[in-house]
């Protein structure tokens, strides 16, 4: 019986991965190094009709971050009116809210398009690269435009204030909030281990074998109800940053296309790690692993990047050259 992915729920379109910011936490590991694709007429098109086969006529817009190209936002939300779908939120990191004209003219033809939310994202992490007068300033556009904001998250909002103007680094925020804040604040936000996350939390972390953390069932994966579809035209599980299925395939996925897929559908990450060490010579770290996981996206890793395996499922490849970079870059 072929894999299927069907009866998606809700998701994300993902505008792009490029990003103002490099935050500490980002599942996708967005920066202003990643690849400037943005999403296309033509890719939309193949995402609108894959969601509209399914029901899904309920989706947000995310990033990277979304307005780094605001005329292609804006025709995107447009045609997503036109076919019939609703727009939950637009998320932004607010950088681009410089200029109290421009910003307060796209909120206003945001709204014409469609767009009644827009998510403002505030945390330590962005505070690193967004000051809080960037997000005040959009949340007045905002209110002249009729655009409802949406703080994510709104109870952190004193306590970044209190920090002062500009931006702040890892170093000022434990220096007034004591030693161990940003691994606290982690929990509290609750920060998801993967992409950036795991690299920046890890080490703090008890590691098991590879052996023992392959046990685990996979759940992430085949979860339908919380996805993402990107520019570049690929479905993105929950939780799954660097593993794609293009849309077209996620009725019936064609035999033999995706073998990590194929791997986990049948055996979870146990399978996938017979599978590499077995045909592609992987070996697994000694120091061990946080969870399954950890161990799953360590293997496709290095068959992205060390076996050059010809997996479509990699996806996208800059996701794994971004994260070994930044990793390279720390040592």
């Amino acid at each position: 019986m072929a894999i299927s992915f069907r009866n998606i729920h809700y998701g994300g379109i993902i505008m792009n991965y490029a990003c103002s910011s490099r935050c500490a936490h980002c599942l996708y590991a967005c920066a202003p190094q990643r690849d400037k694709a943005y999403l296309d007429e033509a890719t939309a098109e193949r995402l609108l009709d894959a969601l509209a086969a399914q029901g899904c006529m309920e989706v947000h817009i995310g990033g990277g971050e979304p307005f780094l190209q605001p005329e292609a936002l804006i025709r995107f939300c447009r045609r997503l009116r036109q076919r019939g779908f609703s727009v939950d939120y637009v998320e932004t990191n607010s950088s681009w809210a410089t200029d109290e004209k421009r910003t307060r003219d796209i909120c206003r033809r945001l709204r014409e398009a469609g767009v009644h939310t827009l998510l403002l994202s505030i945390s330590p992490y962005h505070l690193g690269y967004v000051p809080l007068a960037r997000v005040k300033a959009l949340m007045a556009a905002c209110r002249d435009t009729g655009m409802e904001i949406f703080l994510w998250r709104r109870e952190f909002w004193e306590e970044l204030e209190a920090m002062g103007a500009g931006t702040h680094s890892r170093a000022e925020f434990e220096a007034k909030y004591g030693a161990d804040y940003w691994r606290q604040f982690a929990r509290r936000y609750g920060v998801g281990l993967g992409g950036r996350a795991r690299e920046t939390y890890q080490a703090g972390l008890p590691h098991k074998s590879a052996e023992t953390v392959e046990k685990q069932p996979c759940r992430e994966l085949f979860n339908t109800g919380h996805f993402h579809m990107d520019c570049y035209g690929y479905y993105i599980p929950s939780g799954c940053t660097g593993l794609g299925i293009a849309v077209e395939d996620l009725k019936a996925l064609p035999t033999g296309k995706y073998p990590l897929i194929e791997a986990l559908h049948a055996g979870g990450v146990a399978a996938l790690h017979r599978l590499a060490k077995e045909k592609f010579g992987f070996t697994a770290d000694p120091a061990g692993y946080i969870d399954g996981c950890h161990l799953c996206s360590h293997i496709r890793e290095y068959l992205a990047l060390d076996a050059h395996a010809a997996c479509p499922e990699l996806h996208p490849m800059d996701h794994y050259r971004q994260l070994r970079g930044e990793r390279e870059d720390h040592r």
